[in-house]
């Protein structure tokens, strides 16, 4: 039985980002990190907050070059024994982290900024967007 792929269109993209609040945060680099995190979908952007403290401070001071990955399978398995595969809807944004100015800060609803603070508000510019949808021709396929 072949699966089936396709894009997802600009509107279905929109509203997939809208409706979904986590994602796979990866730094590329000598040890590849990834993380999950949640985001906020507000005016076109994909924003994210996080501790820029420990490990995932250290990343974000090497590098702001990042890929967020969105996924989310159509449905969950009911009964894990059975081995069956969902299709399932990705969005990946390859891009870079950039601080969130205090004009944003408040046009997104966020607190301003405190001198000193630990914990960093973000904006993913975009530089690249990929997206899937995996499905089935038919019944879904057991493995």
């Amino acid at each position: 039985m072949p699966f089936t792929f396709k894009q997802l269109t600009d509107a279905e993209k929109e509203e997939f980002l809208k409706n979904n609040f986590w994602g796979i945060l990866s730094f590329a680099g000598d040890e590849p990190y990834a993380l999950p995190i949640g985001y906020g979908y507000k005016k076109g952007a994909i924003t994210m907050g996080f501790a820029i403290s420990g490990r995932k401070g250290e990343y974000v001071k090497r590098s702001r070059n990042v890929c967020f990955t969105i996924c989310t399978p159509a449905k969950v398995a009911s009964d894990s024994n059975q081995g069956e595969a969902y299709p399932f809807t990705t969005v990946m944004i390859e891009g870079e982290l950039r601080d969130m100015t205090d004009a944003e800060r408040e046009s997104f609803g966020y607190p301003p900024a405190r001198g000193g603070g630990t914990f960093g508000l973000f904006i993913l510019e975009p530089k690249r967007v990929g997206t899937q949808v995996m499905g089935f021709e038919g019944a879904v396929p057991k493995f």
